[in-house]
């Protein structure tokens, strides 16, 4: 054997003798953090146990060190981190001696999570449908309001149709008794008229005029101009009358409302009728 090839095997010898010291001392420094963490666990100091056993799996990666992590971490309540250990250690030791407790435990914080989450999720199902319920109440409410603001609208409509009918109403026949007021108005005028006029037939009579004047003459002329005054002002009055009536039927004719608007100018004042059709 030459010079260079002992040379290479005393060098791989020396690198096989150092791997295998520092795999043994690894395993001894990993052994007595799984003693220590087995003290904190008899003890009950849960923390300081999952420290030591951790360390010790971090030196020596034994699937025995996985099992006492899980028991770890399910003796304080974390049940996911603790089936992931359980399911880490089966991977790797399937058949080894905790395995079937491993197992065990593992099936039973499967169960244990799935009944939670389910339970979650009907949870959040009845939430869901509970918020849809109130929902659905809020937009029932809403639409009832409105179906009562439409109604409210319509009967005062309703309402305001009705007065207006009445008022259209009472113009009319406020027209009609004022048109006929006025054309017993005009009657009378014609009556007054009449009597004026034979008053007057009497008064310019030549045979009666032969007598001379006399006083039932002076009567009569004067009776005359009364009745003729009392004619202007009938028929003056009864005519006015008979306007009135006339604007005041037509505007109580169904369909038409009036306006008054105020016209107020640098030197004067007054207001604007007008209708609508």
């Amino acid at each position: 054997m030459g010079a260079p090839a002992i040379a290479r095997w005393l060098l791989a010898a020396l690198i096989a003798w150092g791997a295998g010291t520092a795999h043994a001392d690894g395993r001894d420094d990993a052994r007595k953090h799984f003693q220590a963490g087995k003290r904190h666990h008899d003890a009950g100091e849960w923390d300081a146990a999952l420290d030591e056993y951790l360390r010790a799996y971090q030196l020596d990666p034994s699937p025995a060190f996985l099992f006492n992590i899980g028991q770890i971490y399910r003796l304080e309540g974390d049940r996911e981190k603790a089936l992931d250990y359980y399911q880490r250690y089966l991977e790797a030791a399937p058949h080894a001696q905790g395995s079937e407790e491993a197992r065990t435990f593992a099936a039973k914080l499967k169960s244990e999570l799935e009944a939670e989450a389910a339970a979650r999720r009907a949870h959040e199902a009845e939430v869901a449908r509970a918020q849809a319920e109130a929902q659905r109440r809020v937009e029932e409410a809403r639409q009832e309001k409105l179906e009562i603001d439409r109604n409210a609208a319509v009967a005062a409509q309703d309402n305001a149709a009705q007065a207006r009918r009445k008022a259209e109403r009472r113009l009319r026949y406020a027209g009609i008794a004022s048109a006929a007021a006025g054309a017993i108005g005009i009657a009378l005028g014609v009556k007054f008229g009449i009597d004026a006029r034979d008053l007057q037939s009497e008064v310019t009579n030549p045979s009666l005029r032969q007598t001379g004047w006399t006083t039932a003459l002076d009567q009569a002329a004067s009776e005359g101009q009364s009745r003729n005054l009392a004619m202007e002002i009938s028929i003056g009055v009864g005519g006015a009358l008979i306007v009135g009536g006339a604007v005041l039927t037509f505007l109580g004719r169904p369909g038409r409302e009036a306006t008054v608007a105020p016209l107020v100018g640098a030197h004067t004042a007054g207001a604007e009728l007008g209708w609508r059709f």
